[in-house]
């Protein structure tokens, strides 16, 4: 799953990573309860975080820890920063 996201940074767009069961199907994801548990448990683990909770016609945007988050053009629910924020550990 982590692959899946990260495949989606482009160097300045950490807080757009998206992960709806449409775009992980063309990446062999099936079930969208498998999905969402591994999302959830990329979460707790704090390898990604949630950088805009989705809603109505919106999905869940997600940052990787790894990587500063970018400003993404005002579409993201947590501030931008300069450095990794992830205390991450697996």
């Amino acid at each position: 799953m982590v692959i899946d996201i990260a495949a989606q940074y482009r160097g300045k767009n950490n807080g757009d990573l998206c992960a709806p069961l449409s775009l992980m199907r063309k990446r062999g994801w099936t079930s969208s309860d498998q999905l969402n548990k591994a999302k959830k448990e990329l979460v707790e683990k704090d390898v990604i975080r949630v950088s805009r909770k989705g809603g109505l016609n919106k999905c869940n945007l997600y940052a990787l820890t790894w990587f500063p988050i970018d400003e993404c053009g005002g579409k993201l629910d947590i501030a931008s920063t300069t450095t990794a924020p992830g205390r991450w550990k697996i």
